[in-house]
């Protein structure tokens, strides 16, 4: 065991909450980083619910190194309440899918300056960080870029800059998906995409499923 002042990295800590985080992952096909109820990372590796930051939790090391290991078979998309949610591979076409519809719960009421910055990332080949958009924006750019995220409007990656600050970059889900080697051609519906993460959310919490996901669960635009 490796210590940092409170902080610990267990080596038998990692191998565990990796061994049993990879199985839930594979079997859910969703799992959040942190969450107090619903199945998460931090609660696998902790051995409880982590409260705050779990940037400030004794096993803090331990849980970075297990989502590292756990992010090379899933995607990191605010998807479940609109937090940070692993994604596993296997659904990663539904989730393109979905989040490239553009459909009404991704657009209505979106703000003008989400407008302008979605235009100007659908128009770039390549992701854009937040602090390098060139749009004309009246709030800050990690805002309008969180607006565009929680929608699905944007696939999102963090960015470790020259100052040491860390940034969101912001990429097309189709730029995306062409990295990822998701096949665009055999995408499913976006209608079959949403029941397809809708059956993973109601494994966990079948009650909550409408409250949980961003997009109208219950109307017609299913």
């Amino acid at each position: 065991m490796r210590r940092y002042g409170a902080i610990v990295r267990d080596p038998d800590v990692v191998r565990l909450g990796l061994r049993t985080g990879r199985a839930a992952l594979d079997d859910l096909g969703l799992l959040l980083i942190q969450d107090g109820a619903l199945p998460a990372v931090t609660t696998i590796v902790a051995g409880a619910p982590v409260r705050g930051s779990w940037w400030s939790h004794e096993q803090a090391h331990s849980i970075f190194d297990v989502l590292q290991e756990l992010y090379d078979d899933a995607a990191v998309v605010k998807l479940i309440a609109r937090k940070q949610t692993l994604v596993h591979r296997r659904l990663w076409p539904a989730l393109v899918a979905v989040a490239s519809g553009r459909s009404a719960w991704q657009v209505d009421g979106l703000s003008d300056d989400a407008r302008a910055a979605l235009a100007e990332i659908d128009a770039s080949d390549a992701p854009i960080r937040a602090d390098r958009l060139a749009a004309t924006m009246s709030r800050k750019a990690s805002d309008v870029v969180r607006e565009l995220e929680v929608r699905l409007l944007v696939a999102t990656t963090e960015v470790h800059t020259e100052t040491g600050r860390h940034v969101k970059a912001a990429q097309t889900w189709t730029t995306w998906a062409t990295a990822s080697s998701v096949a665009l051609a055999t995408l499913p519906s976006a209608a079959d995409g949403r029941r397809a993460l809708e059956e993973c959310v109601r494994r966990m919490d079948a009650a909550r499923v409408a409250r949980l996901l961003p997009w109208p669960v219950d109307s017609d635009d299913r």
